[in-house]
């Protein structure tokens, strides 16, 4: 066993990291309340805490009053607990997260502490929440983050146990591994069982004897499989569902496309950007560095294990990257908390300081990059403010670079998670100003305070492949809605194993118009083209992506409405739709 570094934090440095990590906590929640739930990731998993609660149902998950089998149950307990606690907000729906992002942090430092002493635990945590990836999905409501929480504990877990031979340890691991599958799915035991397995048969195969693969496997199944086995009584055909067509397909598409499909090199890359500047100190991770028992190989193959199975599979997606930053996290803490100096000592500095002018260059052409985002985005109040925060984050980095450069490896880290306290309120303003495409929240509130409670509620939206857009009107308008479907229903992968009834054709939606009920229709541009409907009356309402009509057996509806907007002012649409 190879003994731990002894060299200590120094008191300003450990109150520096300190100092930092607190503020990157606490960046976390800017926007939380005011934010509104972004559509498809963070609305789904708050529609089915808020149905959970109402209903009393906390075996079978409901999405628009209707069985939702596409995700485990973990997160919407989590968000039904919230609610209970604390009322239905955005910032009660985002809570399940923000405290397992921070909980994350504290597992970070956990392992550092394991691998090179105590007094290391607060630089951890710090260089994990200054992780960009760390910033901007840990705010965000998903099933990503929770499971990334589980996993990393698994992981300390084994840690743990294979440091002190400890079996409790062991079988604490495999209790959160079934926390994990029950947050995300088989991924939250593959990587994490997988890692230990390969790390022990590669280099300490004499220890697999000590992991009590036996009765972890009993924990494992004791905590997970009570609810697949109750929800497979209630709904015949879930297991299929959930693990050959959910889960297996993604890995393995063999008959069609996957939900989501970036491309490899897109993944890669993106991880980098999660990373942030400890990206560029990797490479010097991979050098000789004392490590209590030897675990550093296993935060190897644990990251490259996630890694590389995100990049094989048919179904790749930015966020199964995240169970990966912990361990290069821990890594490159491991490197930064060893005395002497880099070799070569000049590269660091220099690869840190590159950066810091990318920043400023970023800064300088912050409108064209803003309009490339969004055209809306190019507004000169926003365009100042970005300029603002990429100009303290080029600052930051080139101080770093200099402390760097002086062998001050833990205050350049300081400086290093510092870099994402101005870079947390960019994300905060641009998510803000964003909010007209990725929420539905203003105008399903319209909906909720002026379209009668008997009326139906038609969504047609042709992007929305598997339709599960109708979470921002649940969740907001208090209603279920019709949803209606533009491809044939074979194609459609609905949220459980039978289509659910909301679902219904465009046929079946001009019988409705026909025949005089009234109905409320929110439809996109290409949804009103797929419709070729004419002669509408004027938009009661819109946003950025709906446009929102009442029609009354007239055919005329109500007089309309102005609808407000997600900046506070009001809009009304002016003109008529026309046919195509």
């Amino acid at each position: 066993m190879n003994s731990p570094t002894r060299q200590s934090v120094s008191p300003g440095a450990k109150a520096g990291l300190w100092g930092v990590g607190l503020l990157l906590a606490l960046s976390l929640f800017m926007g939380a309340q005011d934010l509104p739930l972004r559509d498809f990731r963070e609305v789904r998993f708050a529609e089915v805490g808020r149905e959970m609660l109402e209903t009393g149902d906390w075996v079978l998950p409901h999405l628009n009053n209707s069985p939702y089998l596409n995700k485990p149950p973990m997160v919407g307990w989590l968000v039904a607990f919230s609610f209970k606690m604390l009322g239905g907000s955005e910032l009660a729906a985002r809570l399940p997260t923000l405290l397992g992002t921070l909980g994350t942090a504290l597992l970070v430092g956990w392992l550092l502490q394991m691998s090179v002493g105590a007094p290391w635990a607060v630089l951890g945590a710090t260089l994990y929440l200054g992780c960009p990836g760390v910033q901007y999905y840990g705010r965000m409501l998903s099933s990503d983050v929770v499971a990334v929480f589980f996993m990393t504990g698994a992981l300390a877990a084994f840690c743990k146990g294979l440091v002190r031979g400890a079996r409790p340890y062991h079988l604490a691991g495999f209790a959160l591994c079934a926390m994990a599958v029950l947050s995300r799915g088989l991924a939250g035991a593959v990587f994490p069982l997988g890692g230990v397995f390969l790390f022990l048969l590669l280099s300490q195969h004499r220890k697999l004897k000590e992991v009590p693969w036996g009765t972890g496997l009993l924990v494992f199944l004791g905590i997970s499989l009570p609810w697949f086995l109750m929800v497979e009584s209630r709904e015949p055909g879930f297991l299929s569902h959930h693990f050959l067509e959910q889960q297996l397909r993604r890995v393995a598409s063999g008959d069609g496309s996957p939900f989501v499909a970036l491309p490899r090199w897109e993944i890669l890359l993106g991880f980098l950007g999660f990373l942030g500047p400890l990206a560029l100190l990797v490479p010097w991770a991979l050098g000789p560095a004392s490590s209590r028992g030897q675990v550093r190989g296993l935060f190897w193959i644990y990251a490259l294990l996630i890694l590389g199975g995100v990049a094989l599979s048919a179904g790749r997606n930015q966020p199964y990257t995240l169970p990966a930053l912990a361990p290069l996290v821990v890594l490159v803490g491991a490197w930064l908390a060893q005395p002497g100096r880099a070799f070569p000592s000049w590269a660091p500095p220099l690869l840190l300081g590159c950066l810091g002018a990318v920043s400023a260059a970023g800064a300088l052409m912050a409108g064209e990059i803003l309009e490339r985002i969004w055209r809306s985005l190019a507004r000169p109040e926003l365009v100042s403010r970005v300029q603002v925060c990429m100009g303290m984050v080029a600052i930051l980095l080139w101080a770093s670079a200099v402390w760097m450069g002086k062998g001050r490896r833990r205050a350049a880290a300081a400086l290093m998670g510092a870099v994402m306290i101005p870079g947390g309120w960019m994300l905060s303003l641009v998510q803000g100003a964003m909010a007209p495409l990725e929420s539905r929240r203003d105008l399903a509130v319209w909906v909720a305070e002026n379209v009668p409670k008997e009326w139906p509620l038609v969504v047609a939206d042709p992007s929305d492949a598997q339709l599960e857009g109708t979470a921002g009107w649940n969740f907001y308008a208090k209603r279920q809605v019709l949803m209606v479907r533009f491809q044939d229903y074979r194609e459609i992968r609905a949220q459980a194993p039978r289509l659910p009834g909301w679902v219904i054709s465009k046929e079946e939606f001009l019988e409705m118009l026909s025949s005089g009920k009234p109905l409320a229709l929110a439809a996109t541009s290409k949804g009103l083209e797929l419709l070729q409907l004419s002669e509408l009356p004027v938009p009661a309402a819109a946003d950025g992506k709906f446009q929102l009509w009442m029609l009354a057996p007239s055919g005329g509806g109500r007089e309309p409405l102005a609808a407000p907007s997600q900046t506070g002012s009001t809009s009304s649409s002016n003109t008529c739709v026309q046919e195509g």
